[in-house]
């Protein structure tokens, strides 16, 4: 007598593969989102330290005030952080970002949200002095993933101090 053996899966069997993969799916995509957006939030952190790092640079470097500001276009100051940022020496000294001084560095942020406080001065804009120090006293910034799931950890704080070195911190989500 022959034995036949079957290779396909009954009805059950595959019903309950299918059921263990959603229970699996909705357990891990919670993790994976949170996954994403806390590594685009260490991303745009660290595009915003080394663009601070370069505004203070080329102030030392040049010899002339180097800048960097909220901007929404990619080549002039105006907006808010969220929008992006502006990078660039300011040779001529008339707080502008000239055709004959272009940037040195843009970037933009999505999905994120970039706050910043001013101990003094305008908080959109940071100026260093040929020393690289920062103009107007300590900035302080807080970077988020929006939305925030409480506990996450997807929020960076910054402290800019007036000797211009940047200091940053990873938190939870509150």
């Amino acid at each position: 007598m022959r034995r036949r053996h079957s290779l396909g899966f009954t009805l059950i069997e595959l019903l309950m593969a299918v059921a263990i993969g959603a229970i699996a799916l909705t357990l891990a995509l919670p993790n994976f989102i949170d996954a994403i957006r806390s590594s685009r939030v260490t991303g745009a952190a660290n595009e915003f330290i080394a663009s601070v790092s370069l505004a203070r640079s080329e102030a030392i470097r040049s010899g002339h005030p180097g800048y960097m500001c909220a901007s929404s276009n990619g080549s002039s100051c105006g907006g808010e952080w969220n929008d992006g940022w502006l990078v660039w020496s300011d040779l001529n000294g008339n707080a502008v970002a000239d055709a004959d001084e272009r940037p040195r560095r843009t970037d933009q942020i999505r999905d994120l949200s970039l706050v910043a406080t001013a101990v003094g001065g305008d908080a959109r804009t940071l100026i260093f002095d040929g020393r690289g120090r920062l103009r107007d006293g300590r900035r302080d910034f807080v970077l988020k993933s929006t939305p925030c799931r409480a506990g996450a950890n997807q929020l960076r704080t910054f402290e800019l101090s007036s000797t211009g070195q940047v200091t940053m911190q990873r938190d939870k989500c509150p």
